[in-house]
């Protein structure tokens, strides 16, 4: 996560007062650990310090099967569905869930998802019975949902029943300071204790110079395979060493035609690509 202030300040705004019990949404860029800001959220909840917790991505689940999955699903209520399954929220009852990739979630399922908000009951694919639920709500997305409100992609009364808070998560070049304290935590998590303090201070400054266009994720990529290469015998961050940074596709040159002998020549050449058919322009212009 990042011992920064801003980035303590932002996480533990939700879970104090009586913001304990409010819908949470947390909006950024992938990669910018918000798994664990939804677990911190909710460890810091002091209501929900021992509830349960459940979570569902709205993204990984085919539409088809969005509404089953995240409102459960009775045996034999449609094909191949071999096993009764319970919906997350039930399994939140009285704790958190957490959704993400809100943005990703259909359009058809979204007024489904309200209604139950709203009642704080679910039904079951199958059932005819509902099933109340009390459960905070943390939802995390990537898309700009404002924007999506506008373009008429996603629900405005869904929008506003979930982001009672919002928590919007700068990216990792926003706060370069967090840097060292990721690094340590990382290592630390790796096993190697001793890791951290085989790094250089000229190698910090140099993760920090770099704009880090994966976030976090991508810094633990590359701390775990510094580190996997310093239990091979090599530094952990020599001093040759730069971050990779960001490479773009060389672009073809444009095709030059060969300048022609005679201006003759040159506009008879035109004139008979221009009129024959596309298999015969090779043969004309020759």
């Amino acid at each position: 996560m990042g011992a920064g202030v801003s980035m303590r300040g932002r996480v533990r705004a939700p879970a104090q007062g009586r913001s304990d019990r409010a819908h949470v949404l947390i909006l950024g860029e992938t990669g910018r650990a918000r798994s664990s800001s939804r677990r911190r959220i909710h460890q810091a909840s002091k209501p929900a310090r021992t509830s349960p917790s459940s979570s569902f991505d709205c993204g990984a689940i085919p539409p088809t099967l969005a509404e089953a999955a995240l409102f459960g699903h009775e045996r034999g209520a449609f094909t191949g569905a071999v096993d009764k399954r319970i919906s997350p929220f039930v399994e939140a009852d009285g704790g958190t869930i957490f959704l993400d990739e809100l943005g990703e979630l259909p359009v058809d399922v979204q007024p489904k998802l309200l209604r139950a908000l709203a009642e704080q009951r679910v039904k079951s694919v199958g059932s005819n019975n509902y099933r109340p639920f009390n459960a905070r709500i943390i939802a995390a997305t990537r898309r700009d949902l404002v924007r999506e409100v506008n373009a008429g992609t996603f629900r405005s009364d869904l929008y506003f029943r979930v982001a009672q808070l919002r928590v919007e998560l700068p990216a990792l070049r926003e706060r370069l300071e967090d840097i060292p304290s990721l690094v340590r935590k990382m290592v630390l998590e790796i096993g190697d204790k001793n890791a951290y303090a085989r790094i250089t201070n000229d190698s910090l400054e140099r993760l920090m110079r770099h704009d880090w266009p994966g976030n976090v994720r991508e810094l633990r990529n590359v701390v775990s395979w510094r580190s996997r290469s310093a239990r091979r015998g090599r530094s952990i961050w020599p001093r040759t060493w730069r971050p990779s940074p960001r490479r773009r596709r060389p672009s073809r040159p444009p095709r030059v035609a060969a300048p022609s002998r005679t201006r003759s020549a040159t506009c008879s050449r035109v004139s008979s690509a221009s009129t024959s058919p596309p298999s015969t322009r090779s043969a004309a212009a020759t």
